[in-house]
C-alpha cells in the first residue's frame, strides 16, 4: 500500500513501515530495506515534492528488487493522480 502527500520542500521523501503480521523482525526489516533500496534506485522516476509512505502488502511475497523498482514509481504515480483528483 502506498500513501502519498504533497510537500513544499522540493524533495521526495520515503517512509517505510510494516506490521508484525508481515513476519518476524528479520522479514519486516528485509521488506523495508528492499523498499528503501527501490526508492533510492528509482528516485528520478518518482513524483517530485512528495512524501511517500509504503506499507508492504500482506502476505509479503518477497518480490525482487527489480520488481520493486518497476512497481514503486507506477504505484506512486497512480497515488499522486488520485490525490490530485480528490483535491
Amino acid at each position: 500500500m502506498v500513501c502519498i502527500a504533497d510537500n513544499e520542500l522540493g524533495i521526495t521523501r520515503l517512509g517505510a513501515s510494516s506490521t508484525t503480521r508481515l513476519g518476524n523482525a528479520a522479514e519486516r526489516n528485509r521488506a523495508k530495506r528492499l523498499v528503501r533500496e527501490a526508492f533510492r534506485l528509482s528516485k528520478d522516476k518518482l513524483p517530485h515534492s512528495a512524501d511517500i509512505v509504503v506499507l508492504p502488502k500482506i502476505p509479503w511475497q518477497n518480490p525482487s528488487l527489480e520488481e520493486l523498482k518497476i512497481e514503486l514509481p507506477d504505484t506512486a504515480r497512480r497515488a499522486k493522480a488520485e490525490l490530485a483528483r480528490r483535491v
